[in-house]
Parts: structure tokens; C-alpha cells; sequence
């Protein structure tokens, strides 16, 4: 039965040693005890192999493994996978962690609807303040999710959080039999794009109001500071990354994709691009009326010929102040 079945929890780690015994002792912490954790150390560069297997001699359900050379996190992932002996496969990023009943209530959800993927809500984790900030509204009553809900619901611009940020419990014999693997090559938004192929495979994915995961954000909501912890360093654009996604869902699966399907890509890919510029337009604009502050026009003017937009954005702040101040 789902309920009683082995899960494997693959937590890919890389420079970890200050933080990874967290989500360890959050998954030994579960009310559902009968789980493998496999632990990939992606070649990290500090002590976090000897505190892996400081802590896998305490527990025997702990295995490590030590990849010569660093992948990234899709690659950890894989090789962690291709050792998995459970029927479920949970993925939890190593500065994450669950609430003690999160393996319990979705093995039970699963049971109940038959899902071959679940995942549940993000409660939103500030590290530097040490508190949940918020949490995602991703759903408010079970629901089944659709390919074009999934990518719907990870717009920019239209949602507050994307829900490429899920982890959801799969059940093994479900990759088996679709052959999906997360691709090696992809270090951001890998766990959004292996989800996108799952779906396009008509895999069944439940998503519950419940939220039991706790998402470590990258800047935070009370501290507003960044988090210490790992971060990405993307090798292009975050717009370009997802125009090489989209573009690599239609091609793979250009006989079951519909139409409908790539055009709701192609609107999440022109709102990363959006947002993108919105951004750099946020931040060249501070750099233009900081030049003017220090009175350096010449600095300024450079801003202005190279990024146009920011001038918008400079009437906007300049508006808004002169609205406190008359108080309209």
C-alpha cells in the first residue's frame, strides 16, 4: 500500500556543511519512518563530504555519494535517483526542509486519488530572520493539475510565487516507464522543466492546499537580506533560459504537445523576458539618480543611452514622492 511504502529522498548538496544536517533531521523527523535518504555530494569544495558521512555512520538509512566532478543540481539528482530502491522518489533541496508530516499526508493523498505525482503548498522560509515569512496559495482545495495549469500558474507577473518552485513525491515506476530524467545541462528551473515533461507524458499530478514544505527563498521578506545559503549563477538569461526550454518541450514532444500547450509557453516565456527588463530598468534607474546625487551627469547620461526605459521608471518614483508629499 502507498501509505507504508519506502521513499527515497534524493538531496543533491554542494558546499552544504553549515546547513544540510537541517533537512537531514527534518526528513528523520517524519511521522512516516520508512524512507532511504540518498545524500549526492556534487563535488562540493569545503568539508561537507566528511559531515554527509559524519552523519550517514548515525543512521544507516543515509547513503552518500561522492561525484568526482561537479554537474550541478540535475546531475546530482540523476545519480541519486539511479541508486533509489523506493517506490516514491522525493526530492528536497539541501537548504529546505519538511514539516514532520509531510511524507505522511501526501503517500496518503496519493493512496486516496490515485496520483502518480503530489506535491502541496511552500511555506516560504527567511534564513537570515529564522521564520516563515509567508506561504503559497498555489491551490485552495485539491486539485488535479494540467500542463497548461502547471505553466500557467509559473507566469511572471501573474503569479506572486512560481509553482516551479513544488516538490513533488513521484512514484518510481512512473519514470521508469516514461524514461523522464532531469537534464543534466539544466542549473536553473530544472525541477519546473522536469515537471513540464512528466505532464506532457499525461502523468496524473495532485496538488493540496496543505503546505508542509518549507521553501528556504533567496531574499527575504522580514530580514530584506539576501540568503546565505546556495544560490544560482545562471549562464545566461533567465528570458533565454526559458526560450531554450520552450523551445525544447515542442521539439521533444511535437507529436503529443497541442497547440493551446505551446502557445501558454511561449506567454510565460515573453513574461520572463518582461520581467527581466522591468528589473535591469529598476536597477540602471537607481544608477542614474545616484549618479545625479553624487553630480555626476556624465554617469548618468551613460545609463540613460544605454537602457532608455529607466526613464519611465524615474518618473514613476519621482511621482510617487511628489504624491505622499501633497498627500493625493
Amino acid at each position: 500500500m502507498t501509505a507504508s511504502a519506502l521513499v527515497s529522498v534524493i538531496i543533491p548538496v554542494y558546499n552544504a556543511a553549515g546547513f544540510i544536517d537541517r533537512a537531514i533531521r527534518s526528513v528523520q523527523q517524519q511521522t512516516h519512518q520508512n524512507f532511504e535518504i540518498i545524500l549526492a555530494d556534487d563535488a562540493s569544495t569545503d568539508n561537507t563530504l566528511e559531515v554527509l558521512h559524519r552523519l550517514s555512520a548515525e543512521d544507516p538509512r543515509l547513503h552518500v555519494i561522492a561525484l568526482e566532478k561537479n554537474g550541478g543540481p540535475s546531475t546530482a539528482r540523476n545519480a541519486a535517483i539511479d541508486t533509489s530502491t523506493g517506490e516514491w522518489i522525493a526530492i528536497l533541496d539541501s537548504d529546505d526542509a519538511w514539516q514532520p508530516k509531510r511524507l505522511e499526508k501526501l503517500l496518503s493523498a496519493a493512496e486516496a486519488t490515485g496520483a502518480d505525482m503530489i506535491a502541496d503548498n511552500l511555506l516560504l522560509y527567511d534564513h537570515m530572520a529564522d521564520a516563515i515569512a509567508a506561504r503559497t496559495d498555489y491551490c485552495t482545495a485539491p486539485m488535479d493539475v494540467s500542463f497548461e495549469q502547471y505553466v500557467s500558474k509559473d507566469i511572471p507577473g501573474e503569479n506572486l510565487w512560481p509553482i516551479g518552485w513544488t516538490k513533488p513525491l513521484i512514484r518510481a515506476d512512473v519514470l521508469r516507464r516514461t524514461g523522464v530524467r532531469y537534464r543534466n545541462a539544466q542549473r536553473y528551473a530544472e525541477d519546473f522543466l522536469y515537471v513540464c515533461e512528466l505532464l506532457l507524458h499525461r502523468c496524473k499530478y495532485a496538488l493540496l492546499p496543505d503546505a508542509w514544505y518549507i521553501y528556504t527563498i533567496r531574499w527575504g521578506l522580514i530580514s530584506k537580506a539576501d540568503s546565505p545559503l546556495t544560490r544560482t549563477v545562471l549562464p545566461v538569461s533567465r528570458g533565454e533560459l526559458s526560450r531554450q526550454m520552450s523551445d525544447f518541450l515542442c521539439q521533444t514532444y511535437s507529436g503529443t504537445i497541442t497547440e493551446t500547450e505551446k502557445q501558454i509557453l511561449n506567454r510565460r516565456t515573453d513574461a520572463v523576458f518582461i520581467t527581466e527588463r522591468n528589473n535591469k530598468a529598476e536597477i540602471d534607474a537607481g544608477v542614474v539618480i545616484n549618479a545625479i546625487k553624487r553630480l555626476r551627469p556624465d554617469h548618468a547620461l551613460v545609463a540613460l543611452v544605454y537602457n532608455p526605459a529607466v526613464l519611465p521608471v524615474i518618473w514613476n518614483r519621482l511621482r510617487g514622492k511628489l504624491l505622499r508629499r501633497t498627500g493625493s
